[in-house]
């Protein structure tokens, strides 16, 4: 019995992303692309380039194509 409780537990905790793909999905257009600028903006500020595209890689789990435009707004591909 505490074997599936912990592994129910277990699954839980790795879903990193449902939540964000919710929130993402729920903004309008306007909302999306307000989000990408300001986004990249700050990313843009990081100097180390492997932590930009760490970052790019993570987005892929919330949305392929923010993540793809966040990528090249920080020369990252």
């Amino acid at each position: 019995m505490h074997i599936l409780i912990i592994i129910s537990i277990s699954e839980l905790f790795d879903d990193h992303f449902s939540q964000a793909r919710l929130f993402w999905s729920s903004l309008s257009t306007f909302e999306k692309q307000d989000f990408v600028k300001t986004f990249s903006y700050h990313l843009g500020k990081v100097k180390s380039e492997s932590v930009r595209q760490q970052n790019a890689n993570m987005w892929i789990n919330v949305d392929k194509e923010m993540a793809t435009t966040i990528a090249g707004n920080n020369g990252c591909y």
